[in-house]
């Protein structure tokens, strides 16, 4: 069952927001805002509900400034250096929005547009259409999402793209998940396993080096069940890019976390090449929800994607996507 309900409106435009409400009592909420998940109500060991994904009570609180809680973020996803790439012999320049680089498409990408939601059954699709120019990019780039929550609280995400002029795309999701539940603290004793072998070092900025190291025996091999605390301990942080073993576009498991206290368990499935672990550095305590404050390290992203700065590193995965081609993902978050 989907439920619809306008929040109000902003310069013209209605603020929406969809629940999937499934037999169990879970729940999925979406908005058409920068196709933000609000809310994920899914049950613990003992069936009790409660949301994981860190985000606002007040719909209204996501159109103030807010990192990426929840949203569709692109036209390119992470960082590009110096926000600058040159593509068929042309150069471009982006908005700069993070150090010297640009993050998540600029200062208005995809996070911060309203969607077109339909409801198609019991799943919800989105689109939304980039033009020529925008944040600097070549290109029109007309770009669908389609979000679905099973009865088995699994919550899968598809995307699909095209283009009218070759352009960089890396699209993802950003969610940040405490499987204890959002607000109740940090995630230090979350154990998480992870498939990845290699990963991309990166500089003083974040950004990548080019070289792709082997994560066994470093602070980046999760190859066995490891919780956060001692990695933080050792001064530790993550927003590192993690590759997966190449899989010809199938979904393939990239993590595994469980938490202790309420039993609830989460896997990553997904077609890309890599996901970004964040561990929530950047989080202050300055953003909350009824249950608690948003601290440094209350939450966790698993964000799909291909490799950061891709468009700077010929060594990388393309991310380049040109006229009459077809880009396609699909990412599961499968919760237990």
């Amino acid at each position: 069952m989907i439920h619809k309900k306008k929040i109000k409106s902003q310069a013209g435009v209605e603020l929406e927001e969809y629940t999937l409400k499934k037999p169990s009592g879970a729940a999925l909420k979406v908005l058409n805002y920068g196709g933000i998940v609000s809310s994920i109500q899914v049950p613990d060991a003992n069936g009790k509900l409660e949301n994981v994904c860190l985000g606002f009570d007040d719909p209204c609180l996501y159109l103030n400034a807010h990192p990426c809680f929840g949203a569709l973020v692109g036209r390119v996803a992470n960082r590009i250096a110096k926000g600058r790439f040159s593509l068929d012999g042309v150069t471009y320049q982006l908005p700069i929005n993070n150090g010297l680089n640009t993050l998540h498409g600029g200062t208005l990408g995809f996070d911060k547009v309203f969607w077109k939601v339909d409801m198609l059954g019991e799943a919800l699709h989105l689109t939304h259409v980039s033009p020529d120019g925008d944040q600097g990019f070549p290109g029109n780039l007309k770009v669908e999402v389609i979000y679905e929550f099973s009865n088995d609280h699994v919550l899968s995400i598809q995307y699909k793209a095209q283009c009218d002029k070759a352009t960089p795309i890396n699209l993802t999701h950003h969610a940040y998940y405490n499987l204890e539940g959002a607000g109740k603290g940090d995630v230090l004793e979350h154990q998480f396993e992870m498939t990845s072998q290699t990963y991309t070092p990166v500089d003083e900025s974040l950004i990548p080096t080019g070289q792709i190291l082997e994560t066994k025996n470093t602070e980046f091999d999760f190859a066995a069940p490891t919780s956060l605390r001692t990695r933080f301990e050792r001064g530790v942080e993550y927003d590192h890019n993690l590759i997966l073993k190449k899989n010809e576009a199938k979904l393939q498991l990239a993590a595994k976390v469980y938490e202790p206290k309420s039993g609830r368990r989460m896997e990553m499935w997904t077609t890309e090449p890599a996901f970004q672990f964040y561990t929530a550095n950047f989080l202050d305590g300055s953003l909350s929800n009824s249950v608690g404050v948003f601290d440094k390290w209350g939450g966790f992203c698993l964000e799909a994607q291909n490799y950061p700065d891709a468009v700077n590193h010929p060594n990388f995965p393309n991310s380049i996507l040109r006229p009459k081609e077809v880009y396609t993902q699909r990412t599961e978050y499968r919760f237990s």
